[in-house]
């Protein structure tokens, strides 16, 4: 339920979010703007109050290499 902002305007909402062992690094699932959806595009996370710089990101978030 974290907001998601770009420019201090709300443009989605996280819906699922935990740290991820294998990159090292905290990932997240939500929902944004179609204008705002494009990989590569930097957001912010609203955190207890807090923006996190976050960017938008095609599934998955993690490929092994063969």
């Amino acid at each position: 339920g974290m907001r998601i902002l770009k420019d201090g305007g709300e443009i989605g909402q996280v819906t699922s979010g935990t740290h991820s062992p294998t990159l090292g690094a905290g990932i997240g699932v939500g929902y944004v703007d179609r204008r705002f959806a494009t990989p590569g595009t930097s957001v912010e996370i609203d955190v207890r109050g807090r923006p996190v710089d976050a960017h938008i990101v095609d599934l998955p978030f993690y490929r092994r290499d063969a």
